[in-house]
C-alpha cells in the first residue's frame, strides 16, 4: 500500500486552523495536484478550512472517475457535495455544520441522523468519533 499525501503544492503544508490557536503539526505533502499519482482510495478530511480552497474540489471532480471509493470524514462531505460529486446521491455530514452545508446543497439526499452513508463509492461520515 502507498499513502500519497496531497495538497495544492508538494512540500511542507501546516495542519493548523489559521482562524484559532489551536495545535497544529507540519505535515509533508508527497505530490502535488499536479503529479499525484493514480488513487484507489481518496480520504478528504474536514475542518473549519473546508470551502476556502477551490484547488481541492477542482481535484476531487478531475480524478473522481478513476477513483475506486471516496471517502470524506466530518464536513469534508462539504468538499464533495462542492466537486459536484455528491448530486443525487446520500450523504451525511458533521452535525454542528449540518445547517450550512445541507442548506447550501440542496442536490444532495441530506440524512440527518446518519453516522455514516454509503452511496455507490461514495462513503461520508458524521466526524471523527462517529463510529458504533
Amino acid at each position: 500500500m502507498t499513502l500519497s499525501i496531497i495538497s495544492e503544492k508538494a512540500g511542507i503544508v501546516s495542519s493548523k486552523n489559521p482562524a484559532s490557536q489551536a495545535i497544529g503539526w507540519p505535515v509533508i505533502a508527497t505530490h502535488s495536484v499536479n503529479d499525484a499519482p493514480p488513487i484507489d482510495l481518496l480520504m478528504v478530511p474536514g475542518g473549519i478550512h473546508v470551502g476556502n480552497d477551490a484547488w481541492i474540489e477542482d481535484f476531487i471532480s478531475k480524478r473522481f472517475s478513476a477513483i475506486d471509493f471516496v471517502a470524506s470524514v466530518c464536513s469534508g462531505a462539504q468538499s464533495l457535495a462542492q466537486a459536484g460529486v455528491l448530486d443525487g446521491k446520500r450523504a451525511t455530514t458533521n452535525k454542528y455544520f449540518w445547517n450550512a452545508v445541507a442548506g447550501a446543497y440542496p442536490r444532495v439526499t441530506w440524512i440527518p441522523s446518519a453516522r455514516y452513508v454509503h452511496d455507490g463509492k461514495i462513503w461520508t461520515s458524521s466526524g471523527v468519533s462517529a463510529g458504533e
